[in-house]
């Protein structure tokens, strides 16, 4: 009876041990999900020298300066209207108007004239006589006539009175070119005389005579 249990035994393990395995054991490893922490944000102090501190608002201060507007030429520049009108006074019937040169050119027989006046901040008065003449400058008494004669016609009386009275001195600039320089006791204030220029270049003279106001 004991040797029948046993052998029963054995025959069961066997049998199980035959036995495919029907069922397999998954294992499942479930995902864990980490939430990320807050981070905590310090203070950070950073100390700004002063040199490097930028006001937002700046207050300026205007002084108040008083300007003065200064008119942009003290005479009257339209030369070729007071030359125009000068002329007229002068008793010149025939002349034309140069706008290259600023000056009016009075038509005469042999000679030729220009005349100019006016500006905008010297009041220019000016003439000038080309002339024709075997005479050198070496002659001034027949120059110093002709000058008077000039002076006469376009109303330079200060120049006419002053070589008249012979109160003019002479500078000798070369061969071909010399200034008469008037002295005037009894001047215009602000009046300026430039003299007389005289000049010659082959046969042709020039006798230029002006003056300013400034």
């Amino acid at each position: 009876m004991k040797t029948s249990k046993i052998l029963f035994l054995a025959l069961l393990f066997l049998y199980a041990c035959n036995q495919p395995q029907s069922e397999k054991t998954e294992v499942v490893i479930a995902e864990t999900k980490v939430e990320p922490q807050p981070q905590k944000k310090e203070k950070v102090s950073v100390e700004v020298p002063k040199d490097t501190i930028t006001k937002a608002k700046v207050k300026t201060q205007v002084s108040k300066e008083k300007v003065i507007v200064e008119p942009d030429c003290i005479f009257d520049d339209d030369i070729k209207e007071i030359t125009t009108k000068w002329a007229n006074q002068l008793g010149y019937k025939s002349f034309q108007w140069d706008s290259l040169r600023n000056h009016i050119a009075v038509a005469r027989d042999q000679d030729s004239l220009f005349l100019s006046q006016g500006g905008c901040y010297h009041f220019n008065t000016s003439v000038i006589l080309k002339t024709t003449s075997n005479i050198g400058l070496d002659s001034m008494d027949y120059w110093i006539e002709e000058s008077i004669k000039l002076a006469k016609e376009t109303g330079f009386k200060d120049y006419e009175s002053s070589l008249s009275d012979s109160s003019y001195s002479i500078e000798n600039h070369s061969a071909s070119q010399k200034i008469i320089l008037i002295n005037v006791e009894d001047a215009m204030e602000n009046m300026v005389y430039n003299g007389i220029v005289l000049k010659k270049e082959n046969d042709v003279i020039e006798i230029s005579i002006s003056e300013y106001i400034n």
